[in-house]
C-alpha cells in the first residue's frame, strides 16, 4: 500500500489482508555453528513441519555459491505404497513456471524478437483484451507483472478441456477490474498469453518447444517438462481432510492449456539448476546464456503490492532481514511449491511437495535463511520469557473481523501462539529488543503487548505492512484521553464526489475516529501542533478538520505524510439530531419477516432457474438450485465446456465437486454452507447468534439501515435494509476458503419483484477481489414442486 485508494473496491488495506491469507506457522532458529550442523538442524526442522502440516512428502534443494549443498527428500511419494520420496521426484510446480515465461520473454528481448513494453498485439494481432479506455495499449510488461487491471478469470482454463487459443480469445470478453496499471490483480490468462505470443515471436512450434529448447536443455533440466503426458515418476498428490484425520490421493490435473502459468513438472535437482542460472544472472556452466541487464527487469519492482512486496515480471520481491528476496510460489491440486532466491548471498532453494497447499511455502523461506544466518540462542535465552501476562483472548476489529477472538495460547512445544480466525494457529517467536513477537514463518508481521497491569496485558498489537493493528483483550475498553464531549463539533458526515458514500467523523472506542467507504473506521490519535491526527493503525496518515467560527467541523483532509490526499466538506443537512435507530423488532417488522417466513413455507418446494455471468472471465452459464424446507438445497452451476459446480446441503451434510475435488464440509464449513440456503436470509434471527442494527446512511442513492450478524465460527456479516420497502440490498462479509482463510465476499440485491407472497430480488451480483463480480439474473421460480430425496446427496 503506497497511496489511499478511493473506490470501494480498492481500499488501502485489501492487498494487505489478501497478501496474509496464507500466513502460517513455521520454526525458530536452529543452534548449529557450522554449515553441516546448520543443514542437518534445518532438515530435522522440516521434518518436524512436514509432520505436523500433514503434507505426505517433499524434497528439497539448497544451493550456495552455485553449488548443491543440500537436497533431500522427506515422507513419501506414494502412501499407499509406502515409497519415499526423493530428489529425483517429479512434482508439479505451479505458478513457478511464471518465472520460466518471463524468463524467455527476457532470452527474446536479447535478440531483438520482443520487447517489454512492446504491445502484446505485435505478436498476436488479434490478442486485445478489453481495457476500457486503455484498450490495445497492453504490454509484456504488464502483462507479466500482473497489472494490467484484468482479474482472476481461471474459470477458463480450470476444466483442463478448452484449448489455448479457446481460452484466449473467450479472455477478450471479461471486463477489467480495476483501471489500467494501478493495482496488482494476478491473472494466469495473461501467463498463458505471453507465453503464446514468445513462441510466435521465436518462430517455434509452441511454448512448450521454446521452453524446452531454450531452457530445459541448455540447464540440463532432463527430467522437467511442461507436456503433461511426458510427465514422469510423479509423485501422487493430496489432501489433508481434517475432519476424518486421513489423506485423500487426487487426481493430477492436465495444465497443458495454461502451461505458461502453472503446468512445469520438474524434481529439485533440476531445479536447482534453475536456481543456479537465476542467481548467475543469466550464466550457467560458465557460458552466459541470458545477459545480466535482463535481470533489472525481472526481478525490479513493476507494481507495489504492499509496503515491503511488489511484484517484478514472474517474481516477487521482499526482504528478509535487509537482504533483498525473489521468491515465487506455485499451487496446483496435489502440488504445492516454493523457489526463493538470495542474490546478495548468493543462496536460493527450491521446496516441492505433494499436497494443494500448504504455510511451509513460505514459512520455508524462514527456515532456511534463519538456519543458515541466524545465531545460537543458550539455553538461559531460550527460557526467560515468562507468557502468562500475555494468554488469554482479544478482540479484533480490523479488516474481514468483526468482534472476532484472537486467542494466544502456548503451543505444546512450549512458543507462544496467536489463534486467528478462519486461520490457524500461528506460533511467535520470542520478543526481540523492541517488545515484537514475529511470527515463525515470517519477519514482516509480528505481534506486541502493552499495557499490562496486575499479570495481564490489556493491549495486543499486530504489525505487518507498516499498520498496527489494535487488538484489546476482551472486556477492555479504551480510556477516553480527553472529555468526549470536545469531539461533538467534528461528527458528521463529509461529502466528497469520488466516494460513493461521505466519510463519517465518529466516536469509536472513546476515540474520535473517521469511517471511510468501502474500507473500515479508522481510530485517530489526538491532533498534533498542525491540527493533524495520525491514524491509529498507521502514523503515515492523518486526517485534519478545518473548522468554522463556531469550532464547527469544515472540511476533514486525509494526508499521506505532508501530502494531501483528500478534501472532503461537511454535510450540514446530516448534522441534524438523528431520529434513534429502531430496534431488532422495528427491523424485522420493516422486512415483514413473519410474513416472509409463512410466504416460504406455503411455497414449498422451490426451483429457481438463473443466467450467470462472470464478468471478469467473459463466461455464461446457468444455474439450478431446488430448493426443499429450511436445511435442504441442491444447486448446479453450468459454465458448459469451462465447467460445472455442484454444491448439495441436507441437515447436518454439504459438500460440493466440479472444477475442485468432491469436498465434504464440516465446522466452520458446514455452518457457513447453511447460511447460503435462501431461508437463512429470511429468518436471521434463527441463522445468526446475534443480530445488531448499527446506524442508519444512505448507500446507492438509498437510506439504508445498517445490520450486523454475526455467528462464533464464521465472519461477520453486515447487511443494508431499505429504509422503505425492508428489501436487504446488500450483503457484507466474509467467506472461509480451506487453507487460505477469509476471502471479502461483497453481495448487491436489486429487481426486487413480488413473487410468492413476498418481494424477492431477481438480480443478485457477488463479488470478491480475487475474481471480480459474478451476475444472477433469476430466470424462473416455479413452487410446490416435487423432488426425489438423492438430489440433496452428493458423492465421490
Amino acid at each position: 500500500m503506497t497511496s489511499i485508494k478511493w473506490k470501494c473496491k480498492n481500499n488501502i488495506l485489501l492487498n494487505l489482508l489478501i497478501a496474509s491469507l496464507l500466513l502460517l506457522i513455521s520454526v525458530g532458529t536452529q543452534a548449529a555453528d557450522d554449515m553441516e550442523g546448520r543443514l542437518n538442524a534445518l532438515s530435522e526442522a522440516l521434518e518436524r513441519k512436514r509432520q505436523e502440516l500433514h503434507i505426505p512428502g517433499m524434497a528439497l534443494a539448497i544451493i550456495k555459491d552455485d553449488k548443491i549443498i543440500l537436497a533431500k527428500g522427506f515422507g513419501y511419494r506414494d502412501l499407499a505404497g509406502k515409497v519415499a520420496v526423493t530428489p529425483d521426484t517429479n512434482f508439479a510446480i505451479g505458478s513457478t513456471s511464471k518465472a520460466f515465461a518471463s524468463t524467455l520473454v527476457a532470452l527474446l528481448a536479447d535478440e531483438g524478437k520482443m520487447g517489454w513494453d512492446e504491445k502484446v498485439s505485435t505478436y498476436m494481432e488479434w490478442f486485445k483484451p478489453n481495457l476500457n479506455e486503455a484498450t490495445g495499449e497492453l504490454t509484456l510488461r504488464d502483462m507479466l507483472s500482473h497489472r494490467s487491471g484484468l482479474s482472476r478469470n481461471d474459470i477458463l482454463w480450470a476444466s483442463g478441456v478448452v484449448g489455448r487459443e479457446a481460452i484466449l480469445r473467450e479472455s477478450l470478453d471479461a471486463e477489467p477490474l480495476d483501471e489500467f496499471r494501478k493495482k496488482f490483480n494476478y491473472n494466469n490468462v495473461l501467463y498463458l498469453a505471453a507465453g503464446v505470443a514468445s513462441a510466435k515471436a521465436s518462430g517455434e512450434k509452441d511454448w512448450d518447444s521454446l521452453l524446452e529448447k531454450r531452457l530445459l536443455k541448455p540447464l540440463h533440466m532432463k527430467s522437467s517438462t511442461s507436456r503433461n503426458a511426458e510427465a514422469s515418476n510423479m509423485s501422487k498428490g493430496y489432501r489433508w481432510i481434517a475432519a476424518t484425520k486421513t489423506f485423500e490421493a487426487l487426481e493430477k490435473k492436465n495444465l497443458d492449456n495454461i502451461s505458461p502459468a502453472g503446468g512445469i513438472h520438474s524434481n529439485v535437482l533440476d531445479m536447482a539448476n534453475w536456481v543456479r542460472f537465476n542467481l548467475g544472472k543469466g550464466k550457467f556452466d560458465g557460458k552466459q546464456l541470458l545477459s545480466s541487464k535482463q535481470f533489472d527487469d525481472l526481478w525490479g519492482a513493476a507494481i507495489s503490492m504492499a509496503p515491503g512486496m511488489d511484484y517484478g515480471l514472474g517474481w516477487f520481491i521482499r526482504d528478509w532481514q535487509g537482504k533483498k528476496v525473489i521468491e515465487h510460489g506455485g499451487n496446483i491440486q496435489g502440488y504445492a511449491a516454493q523457489v526463493a532466491l538470495m542474490p546478495e548471498e548468493n543462496l536460493g532453494f527450491v521446496l516441492l511437495t505433494n499436497v494443494t497447499a500448504t504455510p511451509l511455502q513460505q514459512g520455508s523461506m524462514e527456515i532456511v535463511w534463519d538456519g543458515l544466518f541466524s545465531e545460537e540462542k543458550t539455553q538461559e535465552e531460550e527460557g526467560k520469557v515468562d507468557y502468562t501476562p500475555y494468554i488469554g483472548d482479544y478482540i479484533a476489529n480490523f479488516g474481514p473481523f468483526r468482534d472476532a477472538t484472537f486467542a494466544v495460547q502456548v503451543t505444546p512445544e512450549g512458543a507462544l501462539a496467536v489463534d486467528v480466525p478462519g486461520q490457524r494457529l500461528y506460533a511467535l517467536k520470542d520478543p526481540d529488543a523492541k517488545g515484537k513477537w514475529y511470527f515463525q514463518l515470517t519477519n514482516t508481521i509480528a505481534v506486541s503487548f502493552s499495557e499490562v497491569e496486575k499479570g495481564k496485558a490489556k493491549m495486543m498489537r499486530m504489525h505487518q505492512g507498516g499498520m498496527d493493528f489494535e487488538i484489546p483483550r476482551k472486556g477492555v475498553s479504551a480510556k477516553a484521553e480527553v472529555d468526549l464531549a470536545e469531539f461533538s463539533p467534528l461528527l458528521g458526515d463529509y461529502k466528497h464526489p469520488a466516494l460513493p458514500r461521505p466519510i463519517k467523523a465518529l466516536i469509536k472506542n472513546n476515540r474520535l475516529a473517521i469511517d471511510v467507504p468501502g474500507e473500515m473506521v479508522y481510530e485517530l490519535h489526538l491532533p498534533d501542533d498542525k491540527g493533524h491526527r495520525a491514524f491509529r493503525i498507521n502514523k503515515m496518515l492523518s486526517a485534519k478538520f478545518d473548522t468554522d467560527e463556531q469550532g464547527a467541523g469544515k472540511t476533514l483532509s486525509i494526508y499521506r505524510g505532508d501530502n494531501k490526499a483528500l478534501s472532503a466538506e461537511v454535510d450540514r443537512s446530516t448534522q441534524q439530531k438523528s431520529d434513534p435507530l429502531p430496534s431488532k423488532e422495528d427491523i424485522l417488522a420493516l422486512m415483514k419477516t413473519k410474513e416472509k417466513i409463512a410466504a416460504f413455507k406455503k411455497a414449498g418446494s422451490t426451483s429457481i432457474t438463473a443466467n450467470v455471468m462472470m464478468k471478469q472471465a467473459g463466461v455464461k452459464g446457468e444455474m439450478l438450485m431446488k430448493v426443499e424446507g429450511d436445511s435442504r438445497y441442491h444447486q448446479s452451476l453450468n459454465f458448459g465446456q469451462y465447467g460445472q459446480i455442484t454444491t448439495v446441503l441436507n441437515g447436518d451434510f454439504a459438500a460440493t465437486k466440479g472444477l475442485q475435488p468432491y469436498t465434504e464440509f464440516n465446522g466452520n464449513l458446514l455452518e457457513q454452507a447453511k447460511n447460503e440456503h435462501p431461508y437463512a436470509g429470511i429468518d436471521l434471527v434463527a441463522s445468526y447468534d446475534s443480530f445488531k442494527v448499527k446506524e442508519k446512511r444512505e448507500m446507492d442513492g438509498k437510506a439504508v439501515y445498517l445490520v450486523e450478524l454475526t455467528e462464533e465460527g464464521l465472519p461477520a456479516t453486515t447487511i443494508a435494509v431499505d429504509v422503505e420497502t425492508g428489501d436487504i440490498v446488500k450483503r457484507r462479509g466474509g467467506m472461509i476458503l480451506e487453507n487460505i482463510g477469509i476471502i471479502p465476499i461483497v453481495t448487491t440485491y436489486s429487481d426486487f419483484r413480488e413473487v410468492n407472497g413476498y418481494r424477492q430480488p431477481y438480480k443478485v451480483n457477488v463479488f470478491n477481489p480475487m475474481s471480480g463480480n459474478m451476475l444472477i439474473e433469476i430466470t424462473s421460480m416455479k413452487t410446490n414442486q416435487t423432488f426425489d430425496k438423492s438430489l440433496f446427496t452428493l458423492s465421490q
